[in-house]
């Protein structure tokens, strides 16, 4: 044997243990807490759980459970038996219950969320012959959890009035956040496009076209570019795309967030402008354009062989340059 005594290893204790436990201490728990017998009747609880009930329950009726007379309510709102509770649940299976989550009504019909952890109380020979419980207060949490909602619906709503869409893709290429505006360049619901894949979505044309850029950014770097892809509902499309890195909380790149813009208009219009330039520059006439007050803005080559200047010697001056003096009166 060594030398060191082994410790007993002390019996959890007994709802006697709880039935004589002074109840100023039982009041100093901070947390809401009952004890119960097998049957579910109550032995035991303090003042905080007294304010969370909006109650006084009779001890050690036997005829009531743990608070018999409670309506309650699962987290989604369902009506909730006293079987279905996570006490009951210990009573029947001696397995600890954590962070459960359920609702109380009280008698002024008002609800209080609360989150539960309950373990088994066992007698002397191993049997489950009562349970002990503690539960506190959610609503504060609840609040923050519904100003957080409201939050991200403001800012969905902000990013959907903004010209760009706005994209999140995890690491493993799906979309872990979409606005409404690139859903709709897609054809597809949001709530379709969320959890798929970048080549489920474009096609593995589309996704080939964006795999250089999306290499690039999860090595780290930031990415901008323009491309042009296929969309089942819009056709082709003009994007210029930024791609940022998303980092985890160790640092690592989880991600990617990417900006996108739709100039396929404003390319559409840079093509006919330089096709109506070409036009101009090739044409045997000579064109001109000014300004309101008569400044020339443009002098083709047509115009340079008719009047003689060249195009670095008429564009700013006034056109009545070629404009003979006695007529000048009749340019306005």
């Amino acid at each position: 044997m060594s030398g060191q005594e082994s410790k007993p290893v002390s019996a959890p204790p007994s709802l006697d243990v709880f039935r004589k436990a002074d109840q100023r201490a039982l009041d100093g728990i901070p947390t809401g807490f009952c004890v119960c017998r097998a049957d579910g009747g109550l032995i035991r609880y303090n003042r905080r759980a007294t304010e969370l009930w909006g109650r006084t329950p009779p001890l050690d009726d036997p005829g009531a459970r743990e608070g018999a007379a409670f309506r309650r309510y699962g987290a989604d709102g369902a009506p909730l038996s006293f079987d279905s509770t996570p006490v009951a649940a210990v009573l029947r299976t001696g397995e600890s219950v954590f962070g459960a989550e359920l609702v109380i009504e009280r008698p002024d019909r008002s609800r209080m969320p609360v989150l539960m952890n309950a373990a088994p109380l066992r007698d002397p020979s191993g049997r489950v012959e009562g349970a002990v419980c503690s539960f506190q207060e959610l609503t504060e949490r609840k609040r923050t959890e519904e100003a957080l909602r409201a939050s991200e619906a403001e800012l969905q709503s902000v990013i959907n009035r903004t010209p760009f869409m706005l994209v999140r893709c995890t690491r493993d290429l799906r979309y872990r956040f979409i606005s409404d505006a690139y859903a709709q360049m897609i054809g597809m619901q949001r709530d379709e496009i969320l959890g798929k894949t970048i080549a489920e979505m474009l096609g593995d044309q589309g996704f080939g076209t964006l795999r250089p850029y999306i290499e690039q950014v999860l090595r780290g770097e930031e990415v901008q570019f323009e491309c042009e892809l296929d969309f089942p509902d819009v056709g082709r499309r003009c994007l210029s795309i930024v791609y940022r890195p998303e980092h985890d909380a160790n640092g690592d790149i989880g991600g990617w967030i990417a900006s996108i813009l739709d100039i396929t208009e404003e390319r559409q219009g840079d093509a006919a402008r330089r096709l109506l330039a070409s036009i101009v520059e090739s044409s045997d006439d000579p064109i001109i354009s000014k300004d309101l007050n008569g400044i020339i803005l443009s002098w083709n080559p047509g115009a340079c062989r008719l009047f003689g200047y060249s195009a670095e010697e008429v564009i700013g001056k006034p056109i009545t340059i070629i404009i003979p003096e006695e007529l000048h009166g009749q340019e306005p």
